[in-house]
């Protein structure tokens, strides 16, 4: 990180929980009724915090990495480089994430239009990239495919499986850390959105904000998706969802249920 210019880390000290947030702080925080300085004083100093970051990080067992929208035909030469690296490749109902996107939308022709072409590109290339993760003999040791609504409605299985997965150790600080962010009370926006209420009716709440014609054009852009991640049309989630929402994700799911007899 320390190749990085000092201003890469300006926005960590906003939020709340991050590795050295104490030292983010000293180093970031404008002060009140000042303006931000960019003077050598300011410089030494964000740069003596970001190389205390970087040593936690070279002293760490685990190095975790987050990144989006990258391909994974992309990863595969990787894996020659780095043997011991795993991946956990994260999926979401495409329909949930064209809601995030889109939620200003309304849906008047250009915007419907829109739509169309935005599930289309989504829905093709998570097809894609779901096959690969599954099918290809070089990765699929070293993939975890790790589905968001199946996370939600299940948090303490699905993070078991993929602590097994990485091999990492689950302790009861997790499973109170899961409980008090995923089975809380509290659904008010946190810092980039994010929400400590019931993690399965946060997720789920996409499936009442389309309009009906709308559905149907995304369910047929994207039905060969559905088919791979086991999800049903929209009109069905729709049905399910006010009948019983605990099987919305019944079939999406079911590959880590099968798991649950052998966790700890």
């Amino acid at each position: 990180m320390s190749l990085l210019p000092a201003e890469v880390l300006s926005s960590f000290w906003r939020f709340e929980r991050p590795t050295g947030r104490s030292r983010l702080n000293k180093c970031y925080k404008p002060k009140v009724g000042t303006l931000a300085n960019f003077g050598d004083r300011d410089l030494v100093k964000k740069r003596k915090c970001i190389r205390y970051l970087e040593d936690i990080c070279n002293r760490s067992n685990t190095i975790l990495i987050k990144t989006i929208r990258m391909s994974l035909d992309i990863l595969f030469d990787i894996f020659t480089g780095i043997p011991h690296l795993k991946i956990v490749h994260l999926v979401r109902d495409p329909r949930a994430i064209l809601n995030s996107r889109n939620n200003l939308f309304q849906y008047d022709n250009a915007d419907v239009k829109n739509m169309k072409t935005s599930a289309y590109g989504l829905c093709d290339r998570m097809n894609k990239d779901f096959i690969s993760s599954k099918g290809n003999n070089q990765t699929k040791q070293g993939t975890f495919v790790l589905k968001y609504e199946c996370l939600t409605a299940d948090p303490s299985t699905v993070t078991k499986i993929l602590y097994n997965h990485l091999n990492l150790n689950y302790t009861d600080s997790v499973t109170t850390w899961l409980q008090s962010h995923t089975n809380g009370h509290k659904n008010d926006d946190g810092i980039a959105g994010v929400q400590t209420g019931n993690s399965l009716n946060i997720s789920s709440k996409w499936i009442t904000k389309y309009p009906q014609f709308v559905s149907k054009l995304v369910d047929k852009e994207c039905s060969t998706l559905y088919k791979s991640l086991g999800v049903s049309d929209s009109q069905s989630m729709l049905k399910q969802y006010r009948t019983n929402n605990f099987k919305l994700y019944e079939d999406m799911c079911s590959e880590y249920q099968q798991n649950r007899s052998w966790l700890i």
